[in-house]
């Protein structure tokens, strides 16, 4: 009985040990994926800022991407995720980014001069040189900002719904 006991224990065992190799493997393919995803959607938004500046760029996944000194001005990247993305000399002027998500990115000489950045959030991001001027920041959430340095606030949008770090709402009185 000890045998068939040990036996059936062993594969059990063999059976779960199978499963979760599966299950590792399955995951490092969906983040390989992801990553081939992230990958492609930088490529897109760069060429579309060479070439095209007339498709969609809605719901693009720019998560972890790292784009310098490119033109994405007047583009629509509604809903489009750029969490613990890096920004640098990036122009998303007149962009609408309607609810877009940047939280943890770093930004750097970003122009947002007349953007649409109404439900946008900005959790734990840093912003350096950023122009904010005209942009349209209602409901928009900058409460947890990291990190907040020569911005430039003048003649924002905001609404009883735009949460602001109090550096921030002192910054846009006096500007």
């Amino acid at each position: 009985m000890p045998r068939l006991l040990d036996f059936i224990a062993s594969e059990v065992l063999e059976v779960v040990f199978d499963r979760v190799i599966e299950k590792r493997k399955e995951k490092a393919d969906f983040r390989k994926l992801e990553a081939r995803i992230r990958e492609e959607h930088s490529r897109v938004a760069r060429h579309w800022a060479e070439r095209g500046k007339q498709q969609s760029l809605r719901g693009f996944n720019l998560t972890g991407a790292h784009l310098e000194d490119v033109d994405l001005a007047e583009a629509n990247l509604t809903e489009a995720s750029f969490r613990n993305a890096h920004l640098i000399n990036i122009d998303l002027s007149a962009a609408n980014l309607n609810d877009a998500d940047f939280s943890r990115a770093c930004l750097e000489n970003v122009n947002f001069v007349r953007a649409n950045l109404s439900k946008v959030n900005f959790s734990d991001a840093s912003l350096r040189n950023i122009n904010f001027e005209k942009a349209n920041l209602r409901d928009a959430n900058l409460l947890e900002v990291k990190e907040i340095e020569n911005c430039i606030w003048s003649g924002v949008y905001i609404n009883s719904q735009t949460e602001l770090k109090q550096e921030i709402k002192t910054q846009i009185v006096e500007s």
